[in-house]
Order: structure tokens, then sequence, then C-alpha cells
């Protein structure tokens, strides 16, 4: 959906990026994430990124990756989605945001909320992927809101370092994608196919959480 890697790029900003009520899928072929800038010669900064309300079906990667030299305070918001098949190309990871610096690490912060996801490769279950090895260097850990976020018992996420572990804060279902989601195939447009929560407790949770701040 945005994908940038020209020199030309380094200086711009990319203020606020909105993906609200929609549904991507079939996104298996396309070997890059719905948000994608790479090293020092793409994206300069980002400022907000927001996912709310929508489904992601079959995407080869994770969400967002950025990875660049610039130390900047940044906002992501993963809000009420669902997210199938998730990585069909590999390991990459959910979320990952290589961002050099730690001057701006007290203003960054990531909210994964009301969603639950499903790895489409048993090649790695990452969910945050960050260039610091040590708790702070990056993101301080705490600036991870966590909250309702579910993942499947039988594909356990891992994550780039032990301080980003936010395993504890998350809820591990039991079922399959059959039992959680009406109909879930890789086309959600197809006849049939649906991605309503038909598991009641996950969805009075979801209801429960009311609408997004």
């Amino acid at each position: 959906l945005f994908s940038t890697s020209t020199g030309s790029a380094s200086s711009q900003i990319l203020h606020e990026y909105e993906v609200v009520n929609s549904t991507i899928f079939a996104n298996a072929g396309q070997t890059q994430n719905i948000v994608y800038g790479s090293a020092s010669s793409s994206i300069g900064r980002f400022e907000k990124i927001t996912m709310r309300n929508s489904t992601f079906s079959n995407c080869a990667r994770g969400l967002i990756t950025v990875s660049n030299t610039a130390d900047i305070p940044y906002e992501i918001v993963l809000d009420g989605c669902t997210l199938y098949n998730m990585g069909c190309a590999g390991s990459n990871a959910l979320l990952d945001i290589r961002i050099a610096g730690t001057q701006y690490a007290a203003q960054r912060s990531i909210a994964l909320r009301n969603s639950i996801i499903h790895y489409g490769s048993t090649k790695g279950y990452k969910l945050l992927q960050f260039g610091g090895k040590e708790e702070g260097d990056y993101i301080p850990s705490e600036q991870i809101d966590c909250e309702n976020f579910h993942y499947f018992s039988s594909q356990t996420p891992a994550f780039g370092s032990s301080a980003y572990n936010i395993a504890d804060r998350m809820t591990s279902y039991s079922g399959t994608p059959t039992d959680l989601w009406s109909n879930p195939m890789a086309d959600p447009s197809a006849a049939g196919a649906s991605f309503r929560i038909k598991d009641p407790a996950i969805r009075a949770a979801q209801e429960a959480a009311g609408p997004p701040p």
C-alpha cells in the first residue's frame, strides 16, 4: 500500500498514514509489507501509522517495515484487526522498526489492541523486531501497549529480543481459524467467505472493548 526505496525519499516525512475499515488480501505474491521503507535511502521519517478495523490476509511479510538512520519519535496503532496468514513468504516480523538512536525513545509508542494474528508460514512467528538488543535502545518496553491481542496457541509469537517479549500480555487462542472466523479463505471476497468472528468469547471481548480511542 505504501512503499518507497528511492534515494530522493531520504528527507521526506510520512506524517500520518491510515488504513481503516479496509480489506487487504492476496498479497502473498508481493514480497513487501503494507508499509515498506528500506535502508537509509528510503523514508526519512514517519510520525504515525494507524491500522484499524481492517482485515489483512495472505500477506507475504508483516505489516510495517521501516529501517533507516533517522532518530525520530513515532506512534503505531493496530486496533481491531484480523491478521490471517501473515508472513507467508518467511519469518518477517509483523512490525519491524529499525530506527537508530535513543534521543526520542520516550516519544515512541506502539499499541496492539483487540486483534488476532494467524501466521501463514512455519519459518518463524515473529511479532516485534527492533534494531536494539537491550531494553530502551529503541523503544522502552513499557511504551508497548498490548491489550486483548490474541495469537493461536500452536504459533507462539517470537520477538526480536527478550526486552520486547510481551507474550505475558497476549492471549493464547487454542482453536483453529475455522473455529474463530466464519469461512476464513485466502480471498475474503469469494462466495461464502467471511472473517466475522464467530467464537462467542472472542467476539464478546472485542465488543466489550468498545470503539477504539
